[in-house]
């Protein structure tokens, strides 16, 4: 007999009971039957508690789950945005093939940045070419007899 174990402990009584002197057996099975009834109710309760303890961890993972998924697709977006950031980081400090030119747009000449007639230019006049020599000469500029660029 395990004293711990609720069946033991009545069946222990009953049997106790019964020994003890003149008792009907119609009330042993009225006692017998109460108890198996009780024992019954007690197994749907635990049925019952341990049913709903599994779906309540059955949704604690799902949610665990979703917040796991949704954590790992904003990693994936934010490492996305810092190598886009990066890339075009890179791509901004990276010196470029091309020349810098300065044109006269009065005077329709393209100079170097370090050329004297810079100086004497116009700040109105000054634009800034970022491209190839060909494509000044092709949009209608000369290249400077100074500097010649």
């Amino acid at each position: 007999m395990h004293p711990n174990h609720s069946r033991c402990r009545l069946f222990s009584l009953l049997l106790i009971g019964c020994s003890g002197g003149g008792e009907a057996s119609g009330e042993l099975e009225v006692k017998t039957a109460t108890t198996r009834s009780a024992q019954s109710n007690q197994d749907e309760g635990t049925s019952e508690e341990a049913t709903k303890e599994a779906e309540k961890k059955k949704l604690e993972e799902e949610q665990a789950a979703k917040e796991a998924e949704e954590k790992a697709r904003a990693e994936a977006e934010a490492a996305a945005a810092a190598a886009a950031a990066a890339t075009a980081a890179q791509e901004a400090t990276e010196a470029p093939d091309e020349v810098t030119y300065v044109g006269n747009a009065n005077t329709h000449k393209f100079h170097r940045p370090s050329c004297s007639s810079v100086d004497d230019m116009k700040e109105s006049n000054k634009v800034f070419f970022y491209g190839d020599r060909q494509e000044l000469i092709d949009n209608g500029y000369e290249p400077c007899k100074r500097c010649n660029p």
